[in-house]
This record gives structure tokens, C-alpha cells and sequence, in this order.
């Protein structure tokens, strides 16, 4: 196989690889979308109900504020923990280049102000774009 047709498959690979990726951002984006549509629903039964018939309709409140409460929404919550598991590694992977870089080894001790004032300070260097991942 010549050097090109390598880089060929390579570069298909890749492709193929993003396509995926797109496609589930893709699906992920739709169920965010139908629960925000369905949340807004929701919330549209209140908002639209007059204070009187609020107040004076036991039922029909409890009813409408049980639907509330007990909103499900799964794609955020997926969401939000990839994200939240993305972040952390980010932040791990900042502390160590950050210790790495300060000269200090697995054995090394710290207290618990400095190691809160590193992952503070590697925190603050990924927020800002400075932090490499």
C-alpha cells in the first residue's frame, strides 16, 4: 500500500469517525429539544392559569405542580453528566501537567489548601482557554 493510499484510509477513517460523532450530537440535540418543548408545555399550564382558579382549585394546582415536580428529562441528564465527566478529566489531566510542570512527583505531599489552591488555579486556566487538554 502506497504512502497515499494510506493517508486515504486514514483520512475516511476519520471521516467516518466524525460523521458518527455528528450524528450523535445530532440525536442528543433532538431529545434536548422534545424535552425543552414538553418542559415548556408544561410550564405553559401554569403560567397561562389565572391566580383565582390557581388558588381556588386545590386539585387542579396539585395536579398541574405534581406534573412539574415529576418532569423527566433523561438527554439532560445525560447531557449534563458527559459534560460533568469531561470537565473532571479536563481538570485532571490539567493538574497533573500543572504538578508535572512544578517539579513534583506521585510521592510528594500536600496540604489540603495547596492541592485546593491548584485544582482552583487549573480550573481557572481551562475557563479561560489557557489550560491544555
Amino acid at each position: 500500500m502506497s504512502e497515499i493510499e494510506k493517508l486515504k484510509e486514514e483520512h475516511m477513517q476519520a471521516l467516518t469517525a466524525y460523521e458518527a460523532t455528528v450524528q450523535n450530537l445530532n440525536a442528543k440535540v433532538e431529545a434536548l429539544a422534545a424535552e425543552s418543548a414538553r418542559l415548556k408545555s408544561e410550564i405553559a399550564n401554569i403560567t397561562f392559569m389565572e391566580d383565582e382558579v390557581f388558588f381556588n382549585c386545590d386539585r387542579r394546582a396539585q395536579e398541574v405542580m405534581g406534573r412539574i415536580v415529576n418532569v423527566k428529562t433523561p438527554a439532560t441528564d445525560a447531557v449534563i453528566a458527559d459534560m460533568r465527566d469531561t470537565a473532571r478529566n479536563e481538570l485532571y489531566q490539567e493538574f497533573v501537567k500543572r504538578a508535572r510542570l512544578a517539579g513534583m512527583s506521585d510521592s510528594d505531599i500536600v496540604s489540603v489548601f495547596e492541592a485546593t489552591d491548584a485544582l482552583l488555579h487549573c480550573a481557572e486556566q481551562l475557563r479561560s482557554g489557557k489550560g491544555a487538554a
